[in-house]
C-alpha cells in the first residue's frame, strides 16, 4: 500500500492535466471533498460541471486524537490532506500550476481518498 501512495503522489506532483469534475475520478473526490472558506456546511455541488479539477499538493497537519481510549494510545497523530483546486473549464490551463488565477476553489480531501480516486 505504501508503494502505490508514494507512486501516486508522485504521479500527481509531475501531473499538469486537470481533471473533469463530471468524470468518475472527479465525482469521488467531490462526494468527500470540504470547501476550504465554508468549513463543515453542506454543500450543492451540482454546479460544478463546467470545472476541472487540479491538484495543488499534499499537506500533513498535527492534530490531537480525539479517540483516545487508553494511555498507550497515540494522542497527537498527523492527518495527510490533498488539496485541489475547481477551475472554471474555460480558464484552467495545464502550463500554469495553479491552473487558474479567479473564479475558483479551493478543496481539502483525506489523502489516502484522493490517491484512491486514481487507483
Amino acid at each position: 500500500m505504501l508503494k502505490s501512495l508514494v507512486l501516486a503522489t508522485s504521479l500527481l506532483v509531475g501531473a499538469s492535466a486537470d481533471i473533469a469534475t463530471t468524470s468518475s475520478i472527479g465525482k469521488s473526490l467531490l462526494k468527500t471533498a470540504r470547501r476550504l472558506e465554508d468549513g463543515d456546511e453542506e454543500v450543492d455541488y451540482s454546479y460544478v460541471a463546467n470545472y476541472s479539477i487540479k491538484f495543488q499538493g499534499c499537506h500533513h497537519v498535527t492534530q490531537w486524537n480525539a479517540e483516545v481510549d487508553e494511555d498507550n494510545d497515540v494522542r497527537i497523530q498527523t492527518v495527510r490532506l490533498a488539496r485541489f483546486r475547481l477551475c472554471p473549464v474555460d480558464t484552467c490551463s495545464n502550463q500554469k500550476t495553479a491552473g487558474c488565477t479567479s473564479g475558483y476553489g479551493d478543496y481539502i480531501v483525506d489523502l489516502d481518498t484522493f490517491l484512491a480516486s486514481y487507483l
